[in-house]
């Protein structure tokens, strides 16, 4: 309960600040010329699947608040639903800017699909963790490079990592099972999927 309660002060005291910030930009007269660009590094478990924190691929780890707020470009309350990436966050920033992508970044910007000038993306996401540079010994001593390939309707994650020759994977069905409690990665009929 105390967690909890924390999380959630925490989540209002940024929603508080962000509205603070939104209100002097419209008293000012500069908010429709002003990007207001929001998002987090990651999730955090509240007790989901009996875990607490985060460092594990479960949605409540992986997806993340991003939000984008610019009236010249951008449609008001548009929501997407599309698996994207962290990393499209610079590009997509720039691109609201008007300014040239370098292409050095391996990222796309999100702003045509914002826009609907881009179909739906159906390409997997990736993330990873390597739990042998973490900071707890426990999980330095026991972890390796665990990795994660999400589509919007499959999860899987594994170890990709030499250091542990025991793959230790799972995979989800994540529109029959959205809370991502039946491990289907050793299971017959789902190995064509997980080759994939």
């Amino acid at each position: 309960g105390i967690a909890r309660g924390t999380y959630y002060g925490m989540v209002h005291l940024v929603d508080d600040a962000v509205g603070r910030i939104v209100a002097e930009l419209e008293e000012q007269g500069l908010l429709d010329n002003t990007i207001i660009a929001v998002n987090s590094d990651q999730g955090f478990q509240l007790g989901e699947h009996g875990v607490w924190k985060k460092r594990d691929f479960y949605d409540a780890n992986v997806c993340i608040p991003m939000f984008f707020h610019y009236p010249k470009a951008l449609p008001r309350g548009k929501v997407i639903e599309d698996p994207v990436e962290s990393i499209d966050f610079l590009p997509t920033l720039l691109d609201l800017c008007g300014l040239k992508i370098p292409k050095n970044i391996e990222a796309r910007s999100l702003l045509p699909l914002i826009t609907g000038e881009a179909p739906p993306r159906s390409e997997a996401v990736f993330s990873e963790h390597d739990h042998s540079a973490d900071m707890y010994k426990e999980l330095r001593d026991t972890g390796g490079r665990r990795v994660m390939v999400r589509t919007a309707d499959w999860k899987l994650v594994f170890f990709m990592d030499e250091r542990r020759p025991d793959k230790d994977g799972v995979l989800y069905d994540l529109v029959n099972d959205p809370g991502e409690a039946m491990n289907l990665y050793d299971h017959p009929s789902h190995q064509q999927t997980v080759g994939r």
